[in-house]
């Protein structure tokens, strides 16, 4: 069977302020029907579809981000594309089940969870500690993050002491904990001016925001950075930087697909990565859009890392 993410139309906002759109994944003809995903032929695990829950087993409503090179992107027909949306269809094709997914803003994505407007996040979500107080993370990566500058660097933008004074762009409803306050804070210290934020819908609008001079740098996922910078060409006038002692970038965190806390579809699901990191579709999955260096060897759930200090 292939899948098919059909977009539902244009986002509309939704009473949460979201901007959502729908798609759907295409149910299989038959219960034991494999489903094709980046070439690979995933079938249904009968002992994992038992301890499905039943409200889940009819489909599993997503909400997630896009577009979000490359784990969540629109194709030429608008339909639902990318590393994660693929690993999620093979979750659920494990799961004998299917994946409904809805486009929503990020600072809209974890209250729309929390209202019951979503059964999971498909979304490169970190996992921190203020954030598991209300939900789970079932864990399938460690990601690290990245400066965007104009490409020569020309402020050259090394590490965060040489942000003091300077605008920096980051993604609405992420907040990288107290980063940039520690680094205000060694800036002040030092009699130099503060990081003034920017906070903006899109890596995309981050980009030009300093693609144009708008803004000095804008603080991504390193592998958003570089998938960002590729799709521009060479054209793109913007440069990754990353730091020369952990070149996998700053601020390691675990990622993976997220749930309201408590939620009994977190443990199937569980399940389901293990199954699908051990038989090597996983990395295949990620191989076709060349992030497999940030799968883990294991699943890891809800483990916050301490973040690191960019100065």
């Amino acid at each position: 069977m292939t899948k098919a993410h059909i977009a539902l139309g244009a986002a509309i906002p939704l009473a949460l302020g979201l901007a959502a759109c729908g798609s759907t994944a295409a149910a299989p003809t038959s219960e034991n029907e494999a489903v094709t995903v980046a070439g690979v032929q995933v079938s249904k695990d009968e002992q994992l579809a038992e301890i499905v829950p039943q409200e889940f087993r009819s489909g599993i409503n997503a909400l997630t981000l896009a577009p979000y090179p490359p784990y969540m992107t629109l194709g030429p027909s608008g339909e639902l594309e990318g590393a994660l949306i693929d690993l999620s269809d093979a979750v659920a094709a494990k799961l004998g089940t299917t994946v409904d997914y809805n486009i929503v803003n990020l600072d809209g994505a974890v209250p729309a969870l929390q209202a019951g407007k979503g059964d999971m996040l498909v979304m490169t979500l970190a996992d921190t500690t203020e954030r598991e107080e209300i939900l789970d993370f079932v864990n399938f990566g460690k990601d690290g993050l990245s400066l965007l500058v104009k490409e020569g660097n020309p402020e050259g933008i090394e590490s965060g002491k040489d942000l003091c004074g300077k605008d920096v762009t980051i993604l609405s409803g992420w907040s990288p904990a107290d980063t940039f306050d520690v680094i205000s804070d060694q800036c002040q210290s030092e009699g130099r001016a503060l990081v003034n934020i920017i906070r903006l819908p899109k890596t995309e609008d981050g980009l030009m925001a300093v693609k144009s001079g708008n803004a000095s740098a804008s603080y991504v996922s390193k592998s958003a950075a570089i998938s960002a910078v590729e799709a521009l060409g060479d054209n793109a006038g913007i440069e990754v930087v990353l730091p020369e002692e952990e070149p996998a970038g700053w601020n390691h965190q675990y990622k993976g697909l997220t749930f309201p806390k408590g939620s009994e579809l977190a443990a199937p699901v569980e399940e389901a990565l293990k199954e699908l990191l051990e038989d090597g579709t996983a990395e295949k999955i990620f191989q076709e859009y060349e992030v497999e260096y940030i799968l883990n060897d294991e699943i890891v759930v809800n483990e916050a890392l301490e973040l690191q200090n960019l100065w």
